[in-house]
């Protein structure tokens, strides 16, 4: 996951710990939501997204 003002990336093995760790600590549920927990913009799936760049067709993944 990629957010594209922050200019950060989230491995996506890691993006269900960090957002249990959000949750827990500071009830910050934006992550699960798909959107940034900083800035609140919607994140990017890197993996779909590298996906349709190399061709595949939409809805493959």
């Amino acid at each position: 996951m990629y957010c594209p003002k922050c200019l950060k990336s989230i491995q996506d093995e890691r993006v269900k710990e960090i957002s249990d760790e959000l949750r827990h600590t500071v009830g910050n549920r934006l992550l699960e939501q798909g959107m940034c927990p900083v800035c609140g913009t919607e994140l990017v799936n890197t993996a779909k997204a590298a996906d349709v760049a190399h061709g595949a067709p939409r809805g493959a993944s």
